[in-house]
């Protein structure tokens, strides 16, 4: 499946909880959406990081499969 992988979106602990990773990862998103290439997005947080889990539900993301720690999340349609 044609799609973007979004990898690698870190926050120093100093700045979390200031809403700095969902405006990142919007911005992010509205790229790939303006590139229009594809027309998904996956990515992968580790088994445990719920506020990784929350940021990405939160933007539309859903769980297809998990691979060990590994969950593998998609936004379809993007």
């Amino acid at each position: 499946q044609e799609r973007y992988v979004f990898s690698q979106l870190f926050i120093d602990r100093r700045y979390q909880g200031r809403g700095l990773g969902i405006a990142a990862a919007r911005l992010a998103l509205d790229e790939m959406r303006a590139d229009g290439r594809f027309p998904r997005v996956a990515l992968c947080y580790v088994t445990g990081n719920e506020a990784a889990r929350a940021l990405y539900e939160q933007l539309g993301f859903h769980l297809v499969k998990t691979v060990g720690n590994e969950n593998i999340m998609v936004l379809e349609h993007l």
